[in-house]
């Protein structure tokens, strides 16, 4: 996962991450809006941002693109094409691509790399605090719960 898009943009009322997941298991995964939760520093859990919301009140998905490039360079070597089959997750394609916000499961299979934007918006309009936060990913095909610790932005 980076968080260099909120960094840089600092705290606002969307919270832009990318995240990239591989299955490396013989079984596969479905991962779907509803496997993606917030936890914010007040213990708060948020969904994701409806594609709605996304479109018509996010104005930064163009220059977020770009930004993913130093983690996929970094990550791409550990999972190279073949064997590996990349591909995007599609819930928050920028607003200049001709693709259509996906509101349908990814089935993530073996060797199988997804990744993408997720956004997450802040319920009350305020910008996100500073602070520990955790991105809680439940994938349908497996009982875990994997839990990703990150600090969206710098300390003030």
């Amino acid at each position: 996962m980076d968080v260099r898009a909120a960094k840089l943009a600092g705290p606002g009322t969307f919270l832009p991450l990318y995240f990239i997941v591989a299955n490396r298991d013989k079984a596969a995964v479905s991962v779907h809006r509803e496997s993606f939760t917030l936890e914010t520093p007040s213990g708060a859990l948020l969904p994701l941002a409806s594609p709605e919301e996304f479109r018509r009140d996010y104005t930064r998905s163009r220059q977020d693109v770009p930004l993913a490039q130093n983690i996929l360079d970094a990550v791409a070597g550990g999972f190279p094409e073949p064997p590996h089959h990349w591909m995007e997750l599609e819930f928050f394609p920028p607003k200049d691509s001709p693709v259509v916000a996906r509101t349908t499961p990814v089935d993530v299979r073996f060797a199988d790399v997804a990744r993408g934007y997720l956004y997450f918006r802040s319920p009350d309009g305020a910008p996100f605090a500073r602070g520990a936060y955790k991105l809680l990913v439940r994938p349908e095909g497996t009982d875990a719960t994997f839990v990703v610790d990150f600090q969206p932005y710098d300390a003030p």
